[in-house]
């Protein structure tokens, strides 16, 4: 089974108390370990004032979690803390692995093209009037 590893990083109002802070993690555990996955890390970030109210609310709480899981057991995660009325909003986020890069082969540098300049035409006409040119070679 491939497992994938993802960050799921919530936000708690300040009035949340800890029984009902680990009933909204434990939806996350219960749907991991089933699929084969595993916590990896859980942190309490910070309070924090959020830059807009959200459900009426303009401070929280955020809260880390990192984890390996396969990918069917996000979406069964994401509908079942969408429903939680104590949790003001959270995002799971798949995290990318790091592959060592080679640097880019810059393009070789090459002179610029020299401009073509268009060669000037030595007749000037005499008269509009008449059809004769007067060249400036001469005569």
């Amino acid at each position: 089974m491939n497992l994938n590893s993802y960050e799921a990083v919530l936000v708690f109002p300040i009035d949340i108390t800890d029984e009902e802070k680990n009933n909204i993690v434990e939806i996350i555990r219960k749907n991991i370990t089933p699929a084969g996955g595993n916590i990896t890390s859980e942190n309490t970030l910070y309070k924090r004032t959020l830059t807009y109210k959200v459900k009426k609310k303009q401070e929280g709480i955020y809260y880390l979690i990192e984890f390996a899981s396969a990918g069917d057991a996000i979406s069964q995660i994401d509908s079942q803390l969408r429903i939680q009325e104590k949790l003001l909003t959270f995002i799971i986020v798949r995290k990318e692995k790091h592959k060592l890069r080679k640097k880019p082969k810059e393009p070789k540098r090459t002179k610029p093209a020299k401009k073509k300049t268009a060669k000037k035409d030595s007749t000037i006409p005499a008269k509009e009037d008449s059809g004769e040119h007067i060249t400036s070679e001469k005569v």
